[in-house]
């Protein structure tokens, strides 16, 4: 919603004013209160608002400290891996780069395969389990890049998901503070999208993370 305002209310009556100003005064500051009280209800409604849209941006932000000693831990540990080649035999515990999402995989079992460990839960694991991005900030649409958070504008705009997608991709979502009356959209980019085949038109202020988790799931909204 716009910010706010409250009128100023009519002169108030005084002990010096004459018998019919007094009477006038008294009448038109009285009738104006009502107006006055639902105009101070809406603004602090509106600053309730607010209070709660900066917590989220605290929470965002903390939840990103604790990602980046996270992301920094992975990557001291990750700092010698090579690239996946299929077909080649990895010991337990190696760690290999995806050509596919260029993130950190560690390899649960002794073996061989021919799956990207992008798409193979089951013999890999994600060395950084919470990757951080940067912080983008776009007032015209564009096609979102993993691991990525997006700063709107107030402009119309449609932010398209990014294809292909692998099971832990996110993409991170912070509308603009206080809205806009123009149309901002998630586009699916051939995904399920919130387990439609559907856009989802964004109408929250509240910042938002979006995760990949397989085809016949897609995209969901995660915490």
């Amino acid at each position: 919603m716009p910010t706010p305002t409250i009128d100023n209310l009519p002169p108030a009556p005084s002990p010096t004013d004459s018998r019919a100003e007094f009477s006038t005064k008294t009448f038109n500051f009285y009738a104006a209160l009502a107006g006055f009280i639902a105009q101070m209800n809406a603004a602090t409604g509106w600053i309730v608002a607010q209070l709660a849209t900066m917590a989220g941006y605290v929470s965002t932000t903390t939840t990103a400290r604790d990602q980046a000693n996270a992301a920094a831990a992975a990557a001291a540990a990750s700092s010698n891996a090579v690239k996946w080649v299929s077909g080649t035999t990895y010991a337990e515990g190696a760690v290999v780069w995806s050509p596919g999402t260029y993130q950190a995989y560690r390899r649960k079992t002794a073996g061989a395969g021919a799956t990207d460990p992008a798409s193979d839960n089951t013999n890999w694991e994600l060395a950084a389990r919470d990757a951080v991005g940067a912080l983008v900030s776009i007032n015209a649409s564009t096609t979102a890049i993993r691991y990525r958070t997006y700063a709107l504008g107030t402009a119309a705009l449609d932010l398209a998901l990014p294809t292909p997608a692998y099971a832990g991709d996110w993409v991170g979502i912070v509308p603009p503070l206080g809205g806009t009356a123009n149309t901002q959209r998630v586009t699916r980019n051939g995904h399920l999208l919130l387990g439609l085949s559907e856009d989802m038109d964004i109408d929250v202020s509240d910042p938002m993370r979006l995760a990949y988790v397989s085809p016949a799931i897609g995209w969901i909204a995660t915490t």
